[in-house]
């Protein structure tokens, strides 16, 4: 991982503003920060969402801790100074303040109800540490990496892939239980079509209609794609901000509802390791949770998660076993069973009901499996001009290899 950070710090953010926020952590007016040192908190490309850094810090608090010269990471998210993609979609308060109700009030609610039904103690992400609205949007959290955590450089197999997909069934049933019983998580409703269009910009003509484009200008020189498949991707090209509006805004379609990460990725994960095998994981990144079907996380899992292998061998038995854990929890904590996803066969009507979802993963989000992140390219990107990349794979035969089948899967016996 480089040293150097992507980004440029607040000015603001100097050793007295992190001083005063370890005042806040501790519960010490005394402490005293000693030095601090900026690093990166992810790898190039990993936080294409995300503005985080670390912030190491050496400290005394004397009064409350009793300790000196002690170390703490910090892991510090907020708004990007440059101008950029990041910037658009980060300069939206209620991203941050989705973000901040889901650490502070949500996740631990979620928390003690996973502990209730499995009768261990269950932690799903970091702690919040520290948060503001002033003078820009803040969140700090435990930095997981210096408890032994590690994030994930390559796709999953079958065993790894079924323990993510049954903490995303454990998360979903405990965000009924928690509508049902102690909050109402209907109003958590964020996502890229969900951000304030600008006249001069519109987020989803970036990362969709840009994308679609390319991707069936490609596809038509090629001689392996069914004219039926091209025809059916012109027609969601030309109305997918209505086709996916009914999938992440509309809530009148719509039967079931949890509540979704909208952003269910490997990079958004840290895993646990015992004897090189992973045993356990903590989810981040919850500026765009959505009350929503479930299948929008489930989409994300399958091709940003599972290697293709997986999700070609395994899709099947994967959707069982995600819904089999879902029944069990809801069962475990005493839900009202009446509306909540009541068989297989209804979860495989959501699937099919909002698959505008998946082919925009297919065809728009996909493809960053098969991108390699320099600093150069994250620049790039930044900048919003990350299309040079997305022309060089979708004119591969590996990217097609991988998306033909599942196209030829959603599209070829019927449209949307």
């Amino acid at each position: 991982m480089s040293n150097e950070l992507q980004f440029e710090i607040p000015s603001w953010m100097n050793i007295d503003y992190f001083e005063n926020v370890l005042k806040e952590i501790t519960k010490d007016a005394r402490t005293l920060l000693h030095s601090i040192e900026f690093g990166p908190a992810s790898r190039a490309g990993d936080g294409f969402a995300s503005t985080i850094f670390r912030v190491n810090c050496v400290y005394d608090a004397p009064h409350h801790e009793n300790k000196f010269n002690e170390k703490i990471s910090l892991i510090v998210k907020t708004e990007p100074i440059e101008e950029g993609l990041k910037k658009i979609m980060l300069n939206h308060e209620r991203a941050f303040r989705t973000e901040i109700k889901m650490y502070s009030e949500v996740l631990p609610k979620i928390e003690l109800a996973l502990t209730k039904a499995l009768q261990k103690p269950i932690k799903i992400g970091p702690s919040l540490l520290f948060q503001s609205l002033t003078p820009a949007p803040v969140i700090i959290l435990e930095d997981l990496i210096e408890l032994g955590c590690e994030m994930s450089e390559t796709t999953f197999g079958y065993d790894e892939s079924l323990l993510v997909v049954t903490r995303l069934a454990q998360l979903h049933a405990a965000s009924v239980y928690v509508n049902q019983n102690q909050i109402d998580l209907s109003q958590i409703r964020n996502s890229f079509f969900h951000i304030d269009k600008t006249k001069d910009f519109c987020i989803a003509d970036r990362l969709i209609s840009q994308s679609l484009k390319l991707f069936i200008e490609a596809a038509e020189k090629r001689d392996d794609y069914s004219p039926v498949v091209i025809e059916r991707l012109k027609y969601f090209c030309d109305h997918f901000i209505e086709l996916l509006e009914e999938v992440y805004v509309s809530t009148e379609n719509k039967k079931y509802f949890v509540l979704t990460h909208n952003d269910y990725h490997r990079k958004n994960m840290v895993f646990k390791k015992k004897n090189d095998k992973i045993v356990d994981f903590y989810l981040f990144d919850y500026q765009f949770c959505l009350w929503s079907t479930p299948v929008i996380d489930l989409f994300y899992f399958f091709y940003q998660i599972c290697s293709k292998e997986t999700r070609q061998k395994y899709r099947p038995d994967l959707i069982r076993s995600y819904f089999e854990e879902y029944q069990k929890i809801l069962k475990a904590l005493n839900c009202n069973t009446s509306i909540v996803i009541p068989c297989l066969e209804e979860l495989d009507n959501e699937f099919l009901k909002f698959k505008a979802a998946e082919v925009m993963q297919v065809v728009c989000f996909y493809k960053y499996q098969f991108m390699s992140w320099t600093d150069e390219d994250l620049k790039k990107l930044g900048k919003l001009d990350h299309f040079t990349q997305t022309k060089a794979i979708y004119a591969g035969n590996l990217f097609h290899a991988a998306v033909k089948p599942e196209l030829e899967r959603l599209l070829l016996n019927e449209g949307f």
